[in-house]
């Protein structure tokens, strides 16, 4: 990423700070997968070892139909993994960043799933993050409103991957949401010089961007 984007990136954050009144923490929530936990990783490796998929030449891209690989096949073993309770999935959040989170912003993770994953989500937050996590699950359906529905639930900064939220937070300026996108996703979205989107390297990137803001914000003596 260039320095362009990181000062836009800081600067957002600085935005959102000047807008929490009373001196309330600001909101913060985090998306998951790809963002908080290494999950496309590990699915991608079960699809190209039980299917010979090959992921070589597509890179980081969501758009993948040129392997042969389907929805289909990525949500079979995605589902298949959660409900192992994500044991072969690593986290991409330090456990030392999520705690500096939970103590200075109100932090949640956040992620749109159904049922059939939600139970092995909890209990991998809890392993790698303790009880004191809190996390919000939201319906994935439909499927082109999840976006929607993880911006309603009214963070000030929402961290995520998807190329989705990102377009979403278009018509979300004008209700004050902000958008830190991981760069995975960085050459899928037109708009990550919107006021409203930056793009930060990932999750931990993210953190140290709020961290350094909200010591701008308040000054060092407040910390």
């Amino acid at each position: 990423m260039t320095e362009v984007e990181g000062s836009h990136a800081l600067d957002l954050v600085l935005s959102q700070l000047s807008k929490t009144n009373g001196g309330r923490k600001l909101k913060v929530g985090m998306d998951v997968d790809d963002t908080a936990a290494r999950t496309s990783e590990v699915v991608r490796d079960l699809m190209k070892e039980r299917h010979g998929f090959d992921f070589s030449l597509v890179g980081n891209k969501y758009d993948w139909s040129s392997t042969g690989a389907t929805d289909k096949h990525f949500m079979d073993i995605y589902n298949e993994l959660w409900q192992r309770d994500g044991e072969e999935i690593e986290p991409i959040l330090g456990r030392e960043t999520f705690a500096l989170l939970n103590e200075k912003v109100e932090f949640s993770f956040v992620s749109a799933r159904g049922g059939n994953s939600s139970d092995g989500l909890y209990k991998w937050i809890y392993r790698h993050y303790g009880k004191t996590a809190n996390v919000v699950v939201v319906n994935p359906e439909p499927y082109d409103m999840h976006g929607i529905r993880k911006l309603e639930r009214g963070f000030d900064i929402l961290i995520d991957d998807s190329p989705y939220v990102a377009a979403t937070m278009k018509d979300e300026i004008a209700r004050n949401r902000a958008l830190l996108l991981v760069n995975r996703w960085e050459e899928a979205v037109a708009c990550r010089h919107e006021p409203n989107t930056a793009v930060v390297k990932d999750a931990e990137h993210a953190a140290r961007v709020i961290f350094e803001a909200r010591s701008l914000h308040v000054g060092p003596m407040q910390e």
